[in-house]
């Protein structure tokens, strides 16, 4: 028997993760990302995994929060670049968030968003910042 009972809307309630996920998909346009300039994507629930398609003709930024994506110093962001070609600009992510950011890197860009959402209120879900305790994210 477990030590505390968990309810649906918990962030931590392991079964929210295992059903099929409840779709999201937004896109920007192609150049609408700037470079080096935070632009926020905010969940409505959490997000079981998420994939992101780089569809501009610059390297893309993404990460966790908008200090994250900014920052040239501490980098907490990952880059999904073009090299003209579309294998190398799409990423999947198994995680949990209740947003995302994004900013060009080395001129504007864009993007293309899929998320596969749990039924967890993004209300219930923990701010994900370095000041908060999650280090990495910026």
């Amino acid at each position: 028997m477990a030590l505390k009972s968990v309810s649906i809307a918990d962030p931590n309630y392991v079964p929210n993760y295992q059903l099929s996920g409840i779709p999201y998909v937004t896109s920007s346009a192609s150049a609408e990302v700037l470079n080096g300039v935070g632009l926020q994507v905010t969940f409505p629930y959490v997000t079981k995994s998420v994939t992101v398609h780089n569809i501009g003709g610059s390297d893309l930024r993404v990460g966790f929060t908008e200090l994250g994506v900014e920052s040239y110093e501490t980098a907490n962001y990952f880059v999904l670049d073009t090299h003209g070609s579309t294998k190398d600009a799409m990423v999947t992510l198994d995680v949990r968030c209740k947003e995302m950011w994004f900013a060009g890197h080395g001129g504007s860009t864009g993007f293309s968003l899929f998320a596969s959402l749990t039924p967890v209120e993004s209300s219930a879900f923990p701010v994900i910042t370095g000041s908060n305790g999650f280090e990495g994210v910026g």
